[in-house]
């Protein structure tokens, strides 16, 4: 009986331990998240910046990214059709961002960078980002820094690093 209480113990204990590794992916694919990942991070300091201009442009570079990825992802099919899926809803969004203005810009650029944040916590990619919420507006972000910034709500201080 004690050596089933072990058992269960270390069984429970993995289960844990195996919910937070992160999924690998070959070495050009994981690189290629990584620049994803800091396409977007320049693009968060446009948005904090309201550098329009440049937003729009870094748009257009990570839509065309994002493509370049699930071309290159199509070997990682055996994994599942995760990464697809998401990488199709990050561009699905950045691209209705682009195409309206206002709170419906804003609430499909939360949209894209929910999935990106997906992205980030659920592969192994460079782990230079911190994820950061908001509370009044109910977003997520990543950023390369401690101290938030939100890009949706630029003048305020509402954020807090969770990871």
């Amino acid at each position: 009986m004690k050596y089933f209480g072990c058992l269960l113990c270390v069984l429970f204990c993995g289960i844990g331990l195996a919910a937070k590794s992160k999924i690998s992916l070959n070495p050009i694919v994981s690189s290629e998240l990584s620049q994803l990942l800091d396409s977007t991070n320049l693009l968060h300091q446009y948005l904090f910046e309201k550098k329009e201009p440049q937003v729009k442009s870094q748009i257009n570079q990570i839509n065309s990214r994002v493509q370049k990825i699930m071309a290159v992802a199509k070997v990682e099919e055996q994994k599942g059709p995760h990464l697809n899926r998401i990488l199709m809803t990050i561009q699905k969004e950045f691209n209705l961002a682009q195409s309206v203005s206002g709170e419906d810009r804003v609430r499909f650029l939360q949209n894209a960078y929910r999935q990106l944040v997906t992205l980030y916590q659920s592969y192994e990619v460079d782990k230079k980002f911190a994820v950061f919420f908001c509370k009044t507006d109910r977003s997520v972000w990543l950023q390369n820094d401690n101290k938030p910034k939100n890009p949706f709500q630029p003048d305020s201080n509402c954020g807090r690093k969770v990871q």
